[in-house]
């Protein structure tokens, strides 16, 4: 079992780093899922991290969705996240996931972009050294300007709240 010197309760969102603390802690880390029963009066030094919304859903849509039209996906997301399935809750609205948590909510909020900072943090948690984990590279899906634009117009909540 895992052991953390500072009690705290990382906030689950998808495609949001969540696969590189599992490497690290497996899943015996303290984990709250933002979609599952979230009661941010009892989070303790909740911190999560956050993704621009944008490369959340080309993340999502390389890992479920590429052998679709990226368009029939985009046009399809206001449908899909009623549903709960697997791909709905990974290009849910990040600021739905928290239930309406902002930024500001939270102890700490790390972006992908300071995953070196992720793990400095986690480090403090747990007292030691965690090995370096290199992500698989993937193929970067280009959107159009038409698509990047439908999706920021679909995730603008996300953006005005500051999730990204």
């Amino acid at each position: 079992m895992l052991t953390l010197r500072l009690k705290t309760d990382y906030v689950w969102l998808p495609k949001n780093g969540s696969t590189t603390l599992s490497r690290w802690f497996g899943y015996d880390y303290h984990l709250i899922d933002g979609c599952v029963d979230l009661k941010p009066e009892e989070l303790v030094n909740p911190w999560t991290i956050s993704r621009d919304p944008v490369e959340r859903f080309k993340s999502a849509y390389q890992q479920f969705f590429k052998f679709q039209s990226v368009d029939m996906v985009i046009d399809y997301l206001p449908e899909l996240i009623k549903t709960t399935t697997i791909k709905a809750n990974h290009v849910r609205p990040q600021l739905d996931r928290v239930e309406g948590m902002l930024p500001s909510d939270f102890s700490r909020v790390f972006t992908m972009s300071e995953m070196d900072k992720v793990k400095l943090y986690c480090e403090e948690l747990v007292g030691h050294t965690l090995e370096d984990i290199v992500e698989n590279q993937t193929e970067t899906l280009v959107l159009t300007g038409d698509q990047e634009a439908k999706l920021k117009d679909f995730y603008q909540r996300d953006y005005e709240a500051g999730w990204c």
